[in-house]
């Protein structure tokens, strides 16, 4: 045990910031997928938060109900959202998300 919490430190001393996709709207289709977290992702990635590490959460939607659902459950879990478009040709910002300073 004690072997495996050495590794593990020294693993996150290593990375900056990790990012996952489909975190909670998960399916087969490109956007707005059905609600389907991902629990093993998301407690898995809880691992990052806990030690210290930023989490950016990006899943694909244009529903405003689905947006207001995804971050707050993104935020939630200490994770950094933002929504777009699969393709992730364009910047997306969701009217009522947008960037503040401060």
């Amino acid at each position: 045990m004690k072997e495996a919490a050495k590794q593990r430190r020294k693993y996150f001393k290593q990375i900056d910031v990790i990012g996952a996709e489909d975190t909670f709207y998960f399916g087969n289709k490109s956007e707005n997928n059905k609600l389907d977290p991902q629990l093993e992702t998301v407690e898995l990635l809880g691992e990052f938060v806990a030690a210290g590490l930023p989490v950016l959460a990006i899943d694909y939607l244009t529903d405003a109900a689905k947006i207001a659902d995804f971050v707050a459950r993104a935020l939630a879990q200490g994770f950094v959202p933002y929504v777009s478009v699969r393709d992730l040709d364009e910047l997306t910002i969701p009217h009522g998300y947008e960037p503040t300073c401060g």
